[in-house]
């Protein structure tokens, strides 16, 4: 059964204006891969598009400005303490990756550390949902004792 993700208003707005421009070019789905280890991690660009004929427009779709829209480019500390720092009318890329590196921190805040996870983001553009199957990395101890 799959676990439940409280998306934040930034979230469900960001995700309305993706299923709204790729729906518009009548793709059903794509991807978008994550790696992270080693205290470090990347998300990738979004990928197969499907179908496949609508993959070309959705390439050129994601270097285009989103008016409007906005992307997460971390934390500072302001006079009353932390506050997310915003970029206004970023290019749809820039707002699916950081859409997932948002979502990532809120399944797991340390989704890059020591052995890492990875997984992809399933974005549904018909039904309007997107899931995520996330994989951790864990180290595993085993001890033995011998006796001569």
């Amino acid at each position: 059964m799959a676990n439940k993700i409280n998306a934040t208003d930034h979230i469900k707005d960001t995700l309305d204006i993706v299923f709204d421009l790729f729906g518009g070019l009548g793709v059903s789905s794509f991807i978008v891969t994550f790696d992270g280890q080693g205290d470090d991690g990347q998300v990738e660009s979004p990928c197969e598009f499907k179908p496949e004929k609508t993959a070309k427009k959705a390439e050129k779709l994601l270097g285009e400005v989103v008016k409007g829209g906005r992307v997460s480019e971390g934390m500072r500390y302001g006079p009353n303490g932390p506050e997310k720092m915003w970029k206004e009318d970023p290019k749809l890329d820039d707002m699916i990756v950081g859409l997932c590196y948002d979502m990532l921190e809120q399944v797991s805040s340390g989704w890059e550390i020591n052995e890492g996870s990875h997984g992809t983001f399933h974005f549904d553009c018909k039904k309007r949902k997107m899931n995520l199957d996330f994989n951790e990395r864990v180290l595993e101890d085993k001890n033995y004792e011998f006796v001569l």
